[in-house]
């Protein structure tokens, strides 16, 4: 009878730091830091809402499809099916980095994203990672929930700008400092356009630095470079 009580005993231990450890692996996880919008001529526009089953990465372009596909297999959670298909069809480079969409195998909420894209950008492949939104092809980046076309979009991890005073150039690579960012493109005489990418040393994505590069109140505009692509067939 006592080892049976003792059995007992031991399984609800057992089953309580289960429930335990659930808890902590829950308390883990990163915040949800999506943003649904941008900025475009001094206002913000809503560009649509969180994918669950979407993230965008950003590899170096001295990884082979062989070696992308691995790093992504070994993950375990997304489709494979999914990548050899955009891998082939819409496939982004700019700036020495391939760009490419990945679908789960499952839907993830919004902290469970969070913390992934935290891990992928951990990996030595991988130079930037970041959310997706869901919309509708209907009108490009604008969210449509009852379009018949769904799709999917994204930035990449490039975003561009004007200064509104050239002589605010110092001030410019002052910001790119302090957040990490590159500029990648400096102003020129006529248009005083720029580009800068952001990766995953800097304090946030393309859409991320663009929103804050923007409130600076030093730019006539800076947006991050949107993309879209269809979503897989369901």
């Amino acid at each position: 009878m006592k080892k049976i009580v003792l059995f007992v005993i031991s399984f609800v231990f057992i089953l309580a730091s289960c429930g335990k450890d659930d808890d902590v692996v829950k308390k883990e996880l990163l915040p949800c830091d999506f943003v649904n919008y941008k900025y475009y001529e001094g206002k913000k526009y809503v560009i649509g809402e969180v994918s669950h089953n979407y993230v965008m990465i950003a590899v170096d372009e001295k990884y082979s499809k062989s070696q992308i596909k691995q790093f992504i297999k070994n993950c375990n959670c997304f489709d494979l099916e999914y990548f050899e298909q955009m891998y082939e069809q819409v496939l982004f480079k700019h700036l020495g980095l391939r760009e490419i969409p990945l679908k789960f195998k499952e839907p993830k909420a919004c902290e469970e994203l969070a913390q992934l894209i935290a891990d992928l950008q951990k990996d030595e492949m991988v130079s930037a990672a970041h959310y997706a939104m869901k919309t509708g092809c209907r009108e490009p980046f604008v969210f449509s929930s009852d379009s018949p076309n769904p799709c999917v979009i994204t930035y990449s991890t490039v975003f561009h700008g004007v200064l509104l005073d050239e002589k605010d150039l110092p001030k410019l690579r002052q910001i790119v400092s302090e957040t990490n960012t590159e500029l990648v493109q400096l102003p020129d005489d006529k248009l005083k356009r720029f580009r800068v990418k952001a990766t995953k040393k800097s304090k946030g994505d393309a859409l991320k630095m663009a929103n804050y590069f923007q409130k600076t109140g030093l730019f006539e505009y800076c947006e991050p470079n949107m993309m879209q692509f269809g979503r897989a067939l369901e």
